[in-house]
């Protein structure tokens, strides 16, 4: 019981020194709500997928309504996917940026602890931590790879129809819409690993207080 109390304020004084009152405590937070918006981005970016993949079908399955319809129910989904994965890559380099400054001035403190078991304590947090963030980070290229190579499919298919929307040429793009569906699946598997690294992530800095 002793060890254990002695461990518990070792580790009390870790935050004490390492994040002083009102200081940095705003940043891990800052860092927090960053990780949060991307995870909501990644989960509008599956749903978004589901939009667009109902339209292309519409597209190019006949049917009653008149392509320009069809047409311009997908180039509006189209436009929507753009704009979350625009959105998806604006929080992602900011969740990238404030980690890194969280990170530095984490180490950067570390200095002024002349408590070994203090230091041991931050060493071993910091490490997990940095870690996780580095998990997330590798599995953001990989989406990042694989959104652009689904919006690139998107795109071509929009500009060759924008020439082209007849019968006929719905039927020689339809090869490619199916591949662009394939491509938007991949995509959202890929997101899947992200979102569980990032609720690894947010889990273990979550600031709220447990009884």
């Amino acid at each position: 019981m002793k060890k254990r109390t002695l461990t518990h304020l070792a580790f009390s004084a870790a935050l004490t020194v390492l994040i002083p009152a009102c200081a940095p405590i705003p940043q891990q937070t800052k860092v927090s709500d960053d990780l949060l918006q991307v995870h909501t981005d990644l989960q509008d970016a599956i749903v978004q997928v589901d939009v667009v993949d109902a339209s292309i079908d519409s597209l190019i399955t006949p049917s009653q309504e008149p392509l320009p319809s069809s047409f311009k129910r997908y180039s509006d989904h189209v436009g929507e996917m753009e704009k979350v994965g625009a959105k998806l890559e604006k929080h992602t380099n900011a969740m990238r940026s404030q980690g890194a400054s969280y990170f530095s001035k984490w180490q950067a403190d570390e200095g002024t602890v002349s408590s070994t078991e203090v230091l041991d304590i931050s060493n071993s947090r910091q490490a997990e931590q940095r870690e996780n963030f580095s998990n997330v980070a590798k599995n953001s290229n990989e989406v990042n790879r694989m959104l652009q190579t689904y919006l690139s499919d998107l795109r071509d298919i929009e500009t060759y129809l924008s020439n082209d929307l007849t019968p006929a040429g719905v039927k020689a793009i339809t090869p490619v819409a199916k591949q662009a569906k394939k491509d938007g699946a991949a995509l959202q598997e890929a997101i899947k690993p992200m979102i569980s690294a990032l609720d690894r992530t947010e889990s273990n800095m979550d600031t709220s207080t447990t009884n």
